[in-house]
């Protein structure tokens, strides 16, 4: 979770140089500690990653996919990936979640991304999808705190989203943060976030 005490720091790690990352003021690329005393390391995606977002991609269930998507599907469209990993686009902003495997930071644990509404607009669109293997642990805290904090420095006041009524992990870490307005809807949830009064306990994890 944001702001945790790196006790188990692996000082000598890929890791070690970066901050940690914090709700209030979390600078990518930064450093988190997960729940389990895993290190992640948060950084924006790039175009060289896409065999990271379809591994991502391959690690989560049918359930994880059908209550992120909301629908069955095998893969991401080749124009999803191409939006995922384009970093040049200010209007779509992506942040992956990685953690060590064989001494670099190459295995996926999450991925969360905004859309702005309108080209150089006040409100985007978020989302956040955390492989299984990994839910649980505080990792959609990190992303989200992340976005956040990455949204209101490029000019972003509010974030909205939907969330499938049935995903109850998100819809309880989204609820831990103050300031969240909700409409259920068809099944679904539609929220928003202002930046402005958007604070969170940091007691909960996802």
């Amino acid at each position: 979770m944001a702001g945790k005490s790196d006790s188990s720091s692996e000082s000598d790690g890929p890791a070690a140089g970066l901050p940690l990352c914090s709700a209030v003021g979390c600078r990518l690329p930064c450093r988190g500690i997960l729940a389990s005393g895993r290190t992640v390391i948060l950084r924006e995606i790039r175009r060289g990653d896409r065999e990271l977002i379809e591994d991502g991609f391959a690690h989560l269930s049918d359930r994880s996919v059908f209550l992120r998507f909301m629908s069955t599907r095998a893969h991401l469209s080749e124009t999803e990936i191409a939006q995922i990993i384009n970093d040049k686009d200010q209007d779509h902003v992506a942040i992956g979640a990685l953690a060590e495997e064989n001494g670099t930071f190459f295995l996926p644990v999450g991925l969360a991304r905004f859309v702005r509404l309108s080209p150089g607009g006040r409100r985007a669109e978020a989302a956040v999808t955390v492989v299984d293997d990994f839910q649980g642990q505080g990792a959609g805290r990190l992303l989200i705190d992340a976005l956040a904090a990455h949204a209101r420095r490029n000019g972003i006041e509010v974030l909205t989203g939907i969330v499938h009524a049935e995903n109850h992990a998100m819809l309880h870490l989204l609820r831990s943060y103050d300031g969240l307005r909700e409409h259920l809807s068809y099944g679904e949830v539609e929220f928003e976030i202002p930046l402005s009064e958007m604070s969170g306990s940091g007691a909960e994890t996802s």
